[in-house]
């Protein structure tokens, strides 16, 4: 969830130093969670994942989450990039396999 993913962790983290005193860190986790990862989050992530394909946003969510739980943070390339090869041969398939055997089947007729 875009734009309060991180917050739903992170606020309360926050609450949890300020409240038990350690202030210093509490600070610290504040501006990390806000310029880091608010910003990794925000714009780098959709920016790297979203250019140039034409994939629903869901199966890019899948992808990511499939590829992290497979092979760890290098998942987060991973996934993606396998999901995008799986489509390039589905089309590749569609393209030229399928369009090959209507072609042959249509010199047939003739």
């Amino acid at each position: 969830m875009p734009g309060i993913g991180t917050a739903v962790v992170t606020v309360p983290a926050i609450i949890i130093l300020f409240a038990t005193g350690q202030v210093w860190q509490a600070g610290l986790l504040l501006i990390w969670a806000s310029l880091v990862v608010g910003l990794v989050d925000n714009f780098v992530g959709p920016y790297l994942i979203g250019r140039g394909n034409n994939m629903h946003p869901f199966i890019i969510l899948i992808s990511v989450l499939g590829g992290i739980s497979a092979f760890g943070p290098i998942g987060f390339i991973v996934g993606p990039v396998i999901v995008t090869l799986f489509f390039i041969l589905l089309e590749i398939y569609n393209q030229y396999i399928i369009k090959e055997q209507r072609i042959t089947e249509l010199d047939e007729v003739v």
